[in-house]
């Protein structure tokens, strides 16, 4: 187009909103419906073999596939987190006044060992347990009884081209979502591990905890959390975290989860 010609998108001008509310907006999120319907699959359900996974029938094998999507959905935690984490990286405290103490267990992403992302901005961090992933019996199958130098997921490496934590699950994941069968045929496409961890910080922008909270749980960083954790040596305050965590509500039912996982694993055993 000459110089001298008039500019036929003159006036059409359209203002996009890029404040961080709209970005994140913007962001795919996995149905809720759908999350529900994932965890009532073969893989935490029962299924046909060790390399049948999406058939069902009565075996539940809690690896890596079976944990880690359920720790992104309670708690948002990027995928190359929960890959590289240490036993030693589960910790717990005893919180409350002296007359009221209960023991919160935690994810600790702010030990120094860890590859973070962004390790000056947001993604150092303490995450709490959510009291439906409590029932589960994480810490009898995976902490209990380890060295602390253990990876919590040993068949999980960073020994890959891109040298990334997280790589392998992803794959797997993403190969397993693409072959059962969901209510909507679209789930398939959409549910991911980051569509999950998308959700889990819409569904906490709609409840009552306090945006600083939900920033300090999915590690992104704001003006807010930073002034907030200026109040506190470790942080923004581990009660409040738990708080504001289990405000969370997803259509799983953890309690039958953990069941099927014991009977169904001894039956495994008895043969």
């Amino acid at each position: 187009m000459r110089a001298s010609e008039p500019n036929p998108t003159q006036g059409f001008h359209i203002s996009v909103d890029k404040s961080t509310p709209a970005v994140r907006a913007e962001r795919h999120m996995a149905p809720v419906v759908a999350i529900g319907e994932l965890f009532e699959s073969p893989c935490w359900t029962g299924r046909a073999s060790t390399y049948f996974l999406t058939e069902p029938g009565d075996i539940i094998i809690r690896d890596a596939l079976y944990w880690i999507p359920l720790i992104v959905a309670f708690h948002g935690l990027r995928r190359e987190e929960i890959s590289q984490l240490l036993v030693r990286h589960i910790k717990s405290e005893l919180v409350g006044s002296a007359a009221n103490k209960r023991r919160v267990w935690y994810f600790d992403l702010t030990a120094l060992d860890l590859e973070l992302k962004e390790p000056d901005a947001g993604s150092p961090r303490r995450v709490p347990f959510h009291w439906q992933f409590e029932k589960l019996g994480f810490l009898e199958d995976r902490i209990n009884g380890r060295r602390d130098d253990e990876l919590v997921f040993p068949e999980l490496s960073n020994d890959n081209a891109h040298s990334a934590f997280g790589d392998s699950i992803g794959k797997r994941f993403g190969n397993y979502v693409g072959n059962i069968t969901f209510s909507d045929k679209t789930f398939n496409e959409i549910v991911t591990l980051q569509a999950m961890r998308h959700t889990v910080r819409t569904l906490l922008d709609n409840t009552d905890a306090k945006e600083v909270y939900v920033d300090e749980l999915l590690g992104h960083e704001s003006e807010g959390r930073r002034s907030e954790g200026r109040r506190y040596r470790k942080g923004i305050d581990l009660v409040n975290l738990k708080t504001a965590i289990d405000l969370l509500e997803l259509p799983v039912d953890t309690e039958r989860l953990r069941m099927l996982a014991l009977t169904k694993q001894y039956a495994m055993q008895r043969n």
